[in-house]
């Protein structure tokens, strides 16, 4: 399949922007709905890893694909982690030696965890206890676990196959997230810990990544399709479509 004809998209960028201010608002207890931004970043992961996957489709055998793509997410990704892990360790060992707050390297038992991209499943953990230092890192493991797996799937399977099993994903997702809710219940969970499980593991955002990734897997036809006349006539007609509404 030949690549994409436009590497950079500027409404992808600005969607990327706004959902960084509906979270940061959300946690200034400005948006209630800002969380919502997590998952819309999920979508646009899954929209640019197939993108660039498809640019790879073809080029070199299969290990060379896999190596090329696993290489440049961890050039792209780690420098910019590795130094935000280093800045939260040397706050704690400070805060332990120089405030006397020795309590605080019991945090530092969270380090292997965010190496190994697994900080996520860390977070669920019933008797887990958090350090704003890396707190907000939970969202990059879950993504981590996407990049690590969807090429397997990306070039294992024909378009046809893997289009069928994003579908199914996306379909499926929002009972697997009930699922989650009844059986952590059942086991005794608080409602606020099955929520934080609901919203940290990764299965439970499927449907976040396989939109996306269909999104790209369509976006010739959805361009030409935002060239027809229909399109062009549902465009002209959306405005008399809202008065309505």
């Amino acid at each position: 399949m030949a690549g994409t004809s436009q590497s950079i998209i500027p409404e992808v960028q600005g969607l990327r922007g706004l959902s960084a201010i509906a979270v940061v608002l959300f946690h200034m207890g400005w948006l209630w709905c800002g969380w919502l931004g997590v998952w819309v970043f999920f979508v646009v992961s899954g929209f640019l890893i197939t993108r660039s996957l498809l640019n790879r489709d073809g080029v070199g055998d299969l290990s060379s694909r896999l190596v090329g793509f696993y290489r440049s997410r961890a050039a792209r990704i780690l420098p910019l982690y590795l130094a935000v892990i280093g800045v939260g360790v040397s706050v704690l060992l400070v805060q332990a030696w120089l405030d006397g707050r020795a309590e605080q390297l019991r945090f530092l038992a969270d380090v292997p965890w965010l190496l190994s991209g697994t900080y996520n499943v860390l977070r669920v953990l019933p008797d887990f206890e958090q350090t704003r230092l890396f707190g907000h890192l939970w969202s990059l493991s879950v993504e981590e676990q996407f990049y690590l797996l969807f090429p397997l799937a990306f070039f294992g399977l024909s378009r046809r196959r893997l289009g069928v099993v994003l579908v199914v994903l996306v379909i499926s997702a929002p009972l697997v997230r009930v699922a989650t809710h009844l059986t952590l219940g059942g086991l005794g969970w608080s409602p606020a810990q099955v929520a934080t499980a609901l919203y940290q593991l990764p299965f439970n955002h499927l449907d976040a990544f396989a939109a996306g990734a269909l999104l790209a897997l369509t976006e010739a036809r959805l361009r030409a399709f935002g060239g027809s006349v229909l399109a062009q006539r549902l465009a002209r007609a959306r405005p008399a479509l809202l008065g309505i509404w």
